[in-house]
C-alpha cells in the first residue's frame, strides 16, 4: 500500500487554466486518500496540543476535532485559545503548511471574547 501511495505521489499533476502544474507537497484534490492522508499528518498537531495544554476545563481532553480536511480547535478560555493558536502555527511553519485566513472563524459560546 505504502509503494502505491509513493508511486501516486511521485508523478502528481493537475491542470490550472491551461497549464500543466506538477505537485511537489500536499494531498491530492478528489482523492479517496486524500482525508486519510491528511488526518495522519495532522494526528502529530493533535498529540502536541493535548501533551501541552493539558486539561482544559469542562472539555478534559477534548482539545481538537478532525473531520476530513476541517480542524476545529476548542477551548474553555482566551487564554488556552491563543495557547493552542500558537502550537497550530508552529506546526504549520514547521510543516510548510498555511492557515487559510479567509476560512479561519472562531466563535465564543457563553462568554465573551
Amino acid at each position: 500500500m505504502l509503494l502505491a501511495l509513493i508511486a501516486v505521489y511521485k508523478s502528481t499533476q493537475s491542470v490550472i487554466g491551461s497549464a500543466l502544474i506538477t505537485a511537489t507537497m500536499g494531498v491530492r484534490q478528489g482523492s479517496p486518500t486524500s482525508c486519510l492522508l491528511f488526518v495522519l499528518f495532522v494526528n502529530d498537531l493533535i498529540k502536541m496540543i493535548k501533551e501541552r495544554c493539558g486539561i482544559d476545563g469542562f472539555l478534559a481532553w477534548l482539545h481538537v476535532l478532525v473531520f476530513m480536511d476541517d480542524t476545529v480547535i476548542l477551548s474553555t478560555s482566551r487564554n488556552g485559545i491563543l495557547a493552542k493558536i500558537g502550537l497550530l502555527k508552529d506546526f504549520c511553519d514547521s510543516h510548510g503548511m498555511k492557515i487559510n485566513v479567509s476560512k479561519t472563524k472562531f466563535m465564543v459560546i457563553n462568554g465573551s471574547a
